[in-house]
């Protein structure tokens, strides 16, 4: 897609002001709906910041990823118009599960309209088929679990991931600092940018926090990463996703790749009152459940929002639909932010949005940060009933005695279903979990 210059210098003449820290306070009356009829129905106070993009291209160094041996899968999956490197769910102190298969990103239309060169595209990234017949494949092979222990963490943790119906795996996650810092990454065009994300994106938020706080906050001792104040993690996770952007942009092998990163901070204050702080680019999703009623957390990025719609106008970027006349689409993406996807700048921004939501104790239950894989399929509100339903299900027909185990049970049975309802996309389920007991469902 071909922007429009002027267009563009418009826009950026006309672009509010941003504080000094580089951020906008906006009000959260002013968002969108989500699908979710939750949305309306929620009574929350919150406070929604944006951070100024900050992403150049002047990093003459490239970021180094960790060098791992992949465990390789045999069986088929396909995705269109993406490619992986394996899947890795990294956390500090805890085990770290592999599974994946090295593919590239598919061929992408020379018709698109988005101003790239397509000729070296297709050697770089050589198509791959779908499979014609989408198979739910067991939970031995498909379903890579993390779960912290609580006697150890002040957060228990719970994540499932399926490959689903595609060549290869690019939805990943982090977990640090015990549960005080989870994170979803969904890539596309290849897994590089979601890698670099899950094994970087924590150590230089932590390395920010230092700088403008002035202190350890590695997160080690028994506060951690809880001193600063918020609005410090405000502005150490904004300026860290835009330092990877940065890197991603110098990379001349990572031009159409990109992914989408979803961040929940535990924050406490000197109080000792507890706050939700979520960082979003992309169409990954947060959602608390709050007395059994989901509470979003985050927005999605996408070109059917009207304020992503308004935003891309503005620069003079064309809106497309996906061959079925059913999606939005801005340069044969599905999403309109995303850290990456260098050859869709300046349409698809890497724009951070933050929110802020104070705990109310033992109605916060658990937080689902996942994918678009699940999304795509099931509302916000489903997922929290979901998640009651079939924890409150197994506490009536089985005597577990773990809550970890029973906790990843329904961590699992979600990703599942996401495949059950005909969800195309790899799906990737993390489950924040806030209080000991859940509500009970009947």
């Amino acid at each position: 897609m071909k922007m429009a210059t002027s267009a563009t210098r418009m826009a950026n003449k006309s672009a509010p002001k941003m504080g000094k820290l580089g951020f906008k306070l906006t009000n959260l009356g002013s968002l969108p709906a989500h699908k979710s009829p939750s949305w309306t129905a929620s009574s929350y106070e919150s406070t929604w910041i944006r951070s100024k993009s900050t992403t150049t291209s002047t990093f003459a160094e490239r970021l180094a990823v960790k060098s791992r041996t992949p465990v390789l899968r045999t069986s088929p999956a396909g995705k269109k118009n993406r490619g992986s490197l394996p899947l890795f769910l990294k956390s500090t102190s805890l085990l770290a599960f592999v599974a994946g298969i090295i593919v590239t990103r598919d061929h992408v239309s020379a018709e698109s309209k988005c101003d790239f060169a397509t000729e070296n595209r297709d050697e770089i990234h050589p198509q791959k088929e779908l499979r014609n017949k989408k198979t739910l494949r067991s939970a031995e092979e498909d379903i890579r679990r993390l779960e912290t222990d609580s006697s150890r963490y002040p957060h228990q943790v719970s994540i499932a991931a399926l490959q689903g119906e595609r060549w290869t795996m690019e939805d990943t996650c982090s977990v640090e600092s015990g549960g005080r810092f989870v994170a979803v990454f969904d890539g596309h065009g290849g897994s590089a940018v979601s890698t670099m994300l899950r094994d970087h994106l924590y150590r230089i938020y932590r390395k920010k926090l230092v700088e403008i706080h002035g202190a350890d906050v590695s997160g080690n001792g028994a506060e951690g990463i809880r001193t600063p104040t918020a609005s410090s993690h405000v502005q150490a996770i904004s300026e860290a996703i835009q330092k990877v952007e940065a890197k991603v942009m110098t990379r001349e092998d990572l031009v159409y790749q990109g992914s989408t990163a979803v961040a929940v901070i535990m924050h406490v204050d000197k109080d000792k009152k507890r706050t939700i702080l979520a960082a979003n680019v992309g169409d990954s999703r947060a959602v608390l459940s709050r007395s059994g009623k989901a509470v979003p957390l985050t927005r999605d990025h996408k070109p059917s929002d009207e304020r992503e719609r308004a935003r891309l106008r503005a620069i003079g970027v064309e809106i497309e639909w996906d061959p079925y006349g059913q999606l939005f689409r801005v340069c044969d993406l599905s999403l309109s932010r995303a850290i990456g996807d260098r050859f869709a700048k300046p349409a698809v921004s890497s724009e951070t949005e933050i929110s802020r939501f104070p705990l109310l104790g033992k109605n916060d239950e658990f937080v689902i940060l996942a994918s678009d894989g699940l999304w795509d399929v099931m509302s916000s509100q489903e997922t929290v009933d979901f998640v009651h339903q079939r924890l409150s299900n197994l506490r009536r027909h089985q005597s577990v005695q773990n809550h970890s185990e029973e906790r990843f049970k329904v961590a699992e049975q979600l990703a599942k279903e996401a495949l059950e309802r005909g969800s195309a996309d790899n799906v990737c389920v993390l489950i924040l979990w806030l209080s000991d007991q859940s509500r009970s469902s009947n």
